[in-house]
């Protein structure tokens, strides 16, 4: 299956106790391994809630789009979950909160369309930046993959804050590749650069995958 040349992204759901959503569209450059768009919430979500990231929009699935790095036969996470899945992600920040995302995803054509639903609380302090993500992704025989991934919000001074995630998916429509790939694992590798305004939020990330 090739992969996507842009993302449709519908979220809504509640986070810190207040009910928002949002939806916009990422244009993909699967050679640079990029990419990038504008999200916009309607109506925003709590202050700080977004924080400089794209938790709520689970968009930290680089894989889509991730160049390929390595000499390796290469059938990729997006190949071979199909035309049709749905995942679930849980992320921690310690004591700064804990969101879970839930996913649908489709591909129509050359468009994944994926609606997302948001539940937690999330609130960071500001003027922090997101450090480099990494991902190790293990495939299953039965149609699933889990996820286990971290990264974490940089401060001026002083320490990091880590952000820890596990993402479960789960194929309705599995490539013959899976039973082949069982036991098999991804790195996934991802640069984050955000921009978050009160309306709306720049995304443009920057990722590899490879098979280990």
């Amino acid at each position: 299956m090739a992969g996507p040349s842009s993302v449709e992204v519908a979220v809504s759901g509640t986070l810190n106790g207040s009910q928002f959503s949002a939806g916009g569209t990422l244009t993909v450059d699967g050679d640079a391994g990029t990419k990038s768009g504008t999200l916009v919430y309607n109506p925003p979500p709590p202050a700080g809630a977004p924080g400089p990231d794209s938790i709520v929009f689970s968009t930290g699935k680089c894989f889509v789009g991730a160049r390929h790095v390595g000499d390796r036969e290469f059938v990729g996470p997006l190949e071979l979950l199909g035309s049709e899945f749905a995942s679930l992600r849980l992320t921690t920040l310690g004591r700064y909160g804990t969101v879970s995302v839930r996913e649908k995803g489709r591909m129509v054509r050359d468009v994944l369309r994926t609606e997302l639903t948001t539940v937690g609380t999330f609130g960071v302090p500001t003027g922090l930046r997101l450090g480099p993500l990494r991902e190790v992704i293990t495939v299953s025989d039965d149609g699933t993959m889990v996820g286990a991934g971290r990264y974490s919000y940089v401060r001026e001074r002083g320490r990091a804050i880590p952000v820890r995630y596990a993402h479960f998916y789960r194929s309705f429509r599995p490539h013959r590749s899976f039973t082949r790939y069982a036991g098999r694992s991804f790195l996934l590798q991802a640069e984050i650069t955000t921009d978050v305004r009160r309306g709306s939020m720049k995304y443009r990330s920057h990722s590899t995958i490879r098979r280990l």
